[in-house]
């Protein structure tokens, strides 16, 4: 019974630590709003023939006036203003068939700080 609780546990870290790889995450702080920050997300390419799940997004910080945030997979471009104290989350589905961009431009703000974690997950 125990050597079957083990082998049982040890599958299980194992699935857990394989499934780690599905994600594609970046971290950014942006405190420079002289020029637009463009990163993009390029899905695994085992990923690609399973799908991910989300495409999530979020931003925290503060910044002095509007800032513009542009997302977008190709076909589909999403974009909203924020401004002030700012603590916001995005979630879009995501089949992963194409790369995901995200563009930050600092519109009418010209300081601040603005942290950005973003992923395919």
């Amino acid at each position: 019974m125990k050597t079957k609780l083990q082998l049982t546990l040890i599958i299980l870290i194992f699935v857990f630590l394989s499934s780690c790889n599905y994600k594609n995450e970046q971290t950014v702080t942006i405190v420079d709003f002289q020029s637009e920050f463009v990163d993009s997300l390029i899905p695994k390419k085992k990923m690609i023939k399973n799908g991910y799940a989300t495409f999530n997004v979020e931003i925290k910080g503060f910044v002095n006036d509007s800032i513009k945030i542009n997302l977008e997979n190709g076909k589909q471009n999403t974009s909203f203003f924020l401004n002030g104290k700012i603590d916001s989350r995005f979630i879009d589905e995501y089949s992963g068939c194409c790369p995901r961009y995200i563009y930050i431009y600092p519109y009418k703000a010209s300081k601040g700080k603005v942290e950005i974690k973003y992923g395919l997950y």
